[in-house]
């Protein structure tokens, strides 16, 4: 919104100034669930969110949870990805970081398994 100001002292002096207001949405984390991977298997998954300034996002794992092993988490992008050495579901919880807006975080969880056919949702 682009508006201007215009003040007046008593002695009817005035001055003006031209504002621009940006009003941004809130931030969301908008990926609810992730999809298996394997045991040796390269993985690679974006987490995905709105609102905000997105080239100022810092995505992180909150502690209390824990990827699989041999993952990461890019803080640029919220790209998990990886080659997972041990079989399990491992639960954690992605934050988001926006400097203007805030923090949001979501539960997330990704089964590792070492039968590939659990991988595809092949019988």
């Amino acid at each position: 919104y682009n508006f201007t100001l215009q003040i007046q002292d008593t002695a009817g002096n005035t001055s003006t100034r031209a504002f621009t207001l940006t009003i941004s949405e809130g931030i969301a984390i908008t990926t609810t669930s992730l999809p298996n991977a394997g045991v040796g298997v390269s993985y690679s998954q974006t987490v995905n969110a709105t609102g905000g300034y997105p080239p100022a996002y810092t995505f992180s794992i909150l502690p209390g949870g824990s990827l699989p092993p041999g993952f990461t988490i890019n803080p640029n992008t919220g790209t998990i990805s990886g080659i997972s050495t041990a079989a399990g579901t491992y639960n954690f919880t992605v934050r988001l970081q926006e400097p203007v807006i805030g923090a949001v975080t979501q539960a997330l969880s990704i089964r590792v398994v070492s039968d590939l056919a659990f991988i595809t949702g092949s019988p």
